[in-house]
């Protein structure tokens, strides 16, 4: 199959479907969780692990279009705002879960 189809070309499609994936599944949970009655913190820390998965995916673009430099800054910040939302999210399972604990 590989003679007949280019390799890159089955990456970029892979990348770009991953990527939609992921950020759309993000985007729906932002979604959901702003209609329903949460805590804000937990819907900005779903947005920012989101737009983290899109900084990622631009930042893989930029790699391959010969960008090192800038490469590893936009993974930086990506890495960052993903551990940003997972952090505000699971601050919230752990403050919630010891809120309803009996003492």
């Amino acid at each position: 199959i590989f003679p007949l189809i280019p390799v890159r070309l089955l990456i970029i499609i892979g990348n770009a479907l991953g990527s939609l994936a992921f950020v759309g599944s993000a985007l729906y949970s932002v979604w959901s969780l702003w209609r329903r009655d949460v805590p804000r913190q937990l819907t900005i820390g779903v947005l920012l692990i989101g737009v983290g998965g899109l900084v990622a995916a631009t930042a893989h673009s930029i790699g391959a279009l010969g960008g090192p430099g800038l490469f590893r800054v936009s993974e930086l910040a990506a890495i960052s705002l993903i551990f940003g939302g997972y952090v505000l999210s699971t601050f919230f399972v752990r403050s919630s879960s010891m809120a309803t604990q009996p003492t």
